[in-house]
C-alpha cells in the first residue's frame, strides 16, 4: 500500500493515556525523524468524549468531502500550507460538534439530576467551554503516548441503525478506499500511538495530521476525581498548544475562505485529455509529462 506524504489520520476509537506508575506523570514517546505531526485534541487531557454514532458519522463525511474532492497533491503541501490545513480542519469539527455539545450541556442542567449523573459525563459538561486545541510536534520531540483500543460492534448506542463507516475506527481519511488500520494491522484490538508512528515512518509518511476524537482518560485515574483535575492542569501548563478558533456561524463565509485556502494547494499533475494519473492506490507525478504548479516563494516555510 502506498500512502501519501501527508496523511490526515480520523481516530473515533476508545482512548486512554498509559501513565507512569510513581509519579502519574505522561508516558512519552519520541516523533520519528523526518516527521511532523499535527495532532487536534477534542476533549481534554483526563477527559471522556461522549460522542455519539451520529456525530462521528457527520463529522466524518463532512471532512471527507472537504479533502477528497479537491484532487490535492499531498505529496507536495509545504508545511505552512499543512498548518493552513489543520487549522482548517479544526474549524469544521468546531462547527459539527457545536450542535451535540449543546444537547448534551441542555440535557444535564435542565433534565437530569446532577447528583445522579456519571462522573464522566459531569466532567465532560464542565470542560466543554474550553477550546479545542492543536499540539505539533517536530521530528524527534517528545510527545504523550496514548493507547487507542477498538469499539466493538454494537458497543455504541445506534437506534436509528447509522452505517458506520468511522465509528469505532482509525481511519486514514484521505487515502483511497479510506482504510481502518485495524483491518489493516489483522489480529489486533489495540494499538499505541508510538506504534502507529512506527508504521507510518516505514511508510514513508512526512506530515501526519490527527483528529484525536477518542477519550483522554487517565490509565488507573477516575474520570471527575481530583487527582484528574491535578494532572490535567498540570498537563495544560506545560503544553503548548494552539487554541481553535470558536464556531463560525457565517457559512458562506466560511465556504469562500475554504475555497481560498484549498485553491492554493499543489493539484494532482494531468495527462493529455486531462485525466488524472492514479496508482497504487494514491495519486502520482508524470513527471517527464507533467508540470506540477509552483508554489511561491512567499507561501513555501523555510
Amino acid at each position: 500500500m502506498d500512502l501519501p506524504k501527508t496523511l490526515i489520520l480520523g481516530i473515533f476509537t476508545h482512548g486512554e493515556q498509559p501513565l507512569d506508575n510513581t509519579t502519574y506523570s505522561q508516558i512519552l514517546t519520541n516523533v520519528p525523524p523526518n516527521m511532523t505531526i499535527h495532532k487536534i485534541d477534542v476533549v481534554l487531557p483526563g477527559v471522556a468524549n461522549v460522542s455519539t454514532v451520529e456525530n462521528f458519522e457527520n463529522i466524518g463525511n463532512n471532512i471527507s468531502e472537504l479533502i477528497n474532492n479537491k484532487k490535492i497533491n499531498w505529496d507536495e503541501l509545504s508545511s505552512e500550507q499543512v498548518s493552513d490545513l489543520t487549522t482548517l480542519l479544526a474549524t469544521t469539527i468546531v462547527n459539527e460538534n457545536d450542535n451535540m455539545v449543546s444537547k448534551i450541556n441542555e440535557d444535564y442542567n435542565y433534565g437530569i439530576s446532577k447528583r445522579d449523573t456519571l462522573p464522566f459525563l459531569s466532567q465532560f459538561v464542565h470542560t466543554s467551554s474550553h477550546p479545542m486545541r492543536i499540539l505539533k510536534y517536530r521530528e524527534n520531540e517528545e510527545m504523550p503516548d496514548k493507547l487507542f483500543t477498538r469499539i466493538k460492534p454494537g458497543e455504541l448506542l445506534n437506534p436509528d441503525e447509522i452505517p458506520e463507516n468511522y465509528s469505532g475506527k482509525i481511519v486514514m481519511l484521505n487515502v483511497e478506499g479510506q482504510p481502518d488500520i485495524f483491518e489493516i494491522i489483522e489480529g489486533f484490538d489495540d494499538t499505541p500511538f508510538s506504534g502507529l508512528n512506527v508504521f507510518f515512518e516505514e511508510m514513508g509518511v512526512t506530515n501526519l495530521i490527527v483528529l484525536d476524537f477518542s477519550c483522554n482518560v487517565f490509565q488507573n485515574i477516575k474520570p471527575g476525581t481530583r487527582d484528574a483535575r491535578v494532572n490535567r492542569r498540570a498537563i495544560l501548563r506545560e503544553e503548548n498548544s494552539i487554541k481553535i478558533p470558536k464556531k463560525v456561524t457565517d457559512d458562506r463565509s466560511r465556504r469562500l475562505k475554504t475555497r481560498k485556502l484549498l485553491s492554493n494547494f499543489p493539484k494532482i499533475p494531468k495527462k493529455k485529455g486531462g485525466k488524472y494519473i492514479k496508482g497504487g492506490g494514491k495519486y502520482i507525478h508524470n513527471k517527464t509529462k507533467t508540470k506540477t504548479r509552483k508554489i511561491s516563494k512567499s507561501r513555501t516555510k523555510k
